[in-house]
């Protein structure tokens, strides 16, 4: 039975994935990243080891972020703790107060320094996508071979180079404009949360931040690699089972717990290639096996006797073409 395996988008995703970082994060991380200057020695002060470190803030007279015992400790001597909003509350002392100050410069700085970066991802992408190709990344031939191996006749039309170009084109140009798709939405994405480090403040430092949005780029590039040579894979193996006189297969399952319902339904059901079945009930999606998002189903192709027959006589007519019988 034909199913996606790892093998077959790893490559692509990774490809993808580097996109993403080199496109939305790699500048950012290194403006948060950059090497700090070093001091004679670390504060004694718990208060401002957690101010330099990102992790306590001080605005209008407040203190919020995150408290250790030993933090609590040292602010209940200036301030007084609100429940309700879990903040600090009270005027602290002088070297705590300028800390607190040059911390905020520092971050206000950054955060401006991050929003131009933002702005200038667009034109990053764009000139990435010009230079975009996954001839690499994508085992074509690794492809072919198991598909002819899966209908087991050896019919199908030996794949050339040129071939292959043209596939892998098509491949590419779906890809692309996924990125394209994805970006605005990341760069959205980007903008409100270096706003809302700006404005409103956060508990956790800009590296943590940024690092949790590099989370969800990730997981949609892995996403995207997956679904794509899903549908890839699919409408491709189907195209080959074509050259090989097959017009039918039936639905098989990964038969386990995360099967959807209605892939539970179709498996076993014979599937004509022109009538893909419906999918999705609500909407009346349809898609063949494996085109469904993330879909683990697979094909197993039905072959009639008079279409054996009549691919048999292909083969013996193509073998004929490419190998004539020498005269004596």
């Amino acid at each position: 039975m034909l199913k996606l395996i790892p093998e077959y988008y790893e490559k692509a995703e990774e490809h993808l994935k580097s996109i993403f970082f080199d496109a939305f994060f790699r500048d950012i991380l290194n403006l948060v990243n950059e090497p700090k200057p070093r001091l004679n020695a670390a504060p004694r002060n718990a208060i401002i080891a957690a101010i330099r470190s990102g992790k306590v803030r001080y605005i209008d007279g407040r203190f919020f972020g995150s408290f250790t015992a030993r933090i609590s400790r040292d602010l209940s001597r200036f301030a007084t703790f609100d429940k309700r909003s879990k903040t600090w509350t009270g005027d602290p002392p002088p070297a705590i107060k300028a800390e607190a100050i040059l911390a905020e410069r520092k971050r206000q700085n950054i955060t401006r320094e991050i929003s131009r970066e933002i702005d200038k991802a667009q034109a990053r992408i764009d000139e990435m996508i010009k230079t975009i190709s996954f001839n690499y990344d994508l085992p074509l031939f690794k492809m072919d071979k198991d598909i002819e191996g899966d209908i087991g006749i050896g019919i199908i039309p030996e794949m050339t180079e040129s071939m292959k170009k043209k596939i892998l084109e098509g491949y590419t140009k779906d890809q692309i404009r996924n990125i394209k798709n994805w970006a605005p939405e990341q760069i959205e994405r980007l903008r409100r949360m270096t706003e809302r480090v700006l404005m409103e403040g956060s508990d956790r430092g800009l590296t943590e931040i940024i690092l949790e949005e590099w989370g969800v780029s990730y997981r949609k590039a892995a996403f995207l690699a997956r679904q794509e040579t899903n549908l890839f894979f699919s409408e491709y193996s189907m195209s080959r089972a074509r050259d090989a006189g097959i017009r039918r297969y039936r639905w098989s399952t990964s038969h386990d717990r995360r099967v959807r319902q209605r892939h539970r339904e179709l498996d076993g059901k014979t599937i004509d290639f022109d009538r893909p079945p419906v999918v999705d009930i609500k909407t009346g999606r349809r898609a063949h096996a494996g085109e469904d998002f993330l879909c683990r189903c697979g094909k197993i192709w039905i072959l009639d006797g008079a279409k054996r027959e009549n691919a048999l006589s292909r083969r013996i007519r193509v073998w004929r073409y490419k190998y004539p019988r020498r005269s004596a």
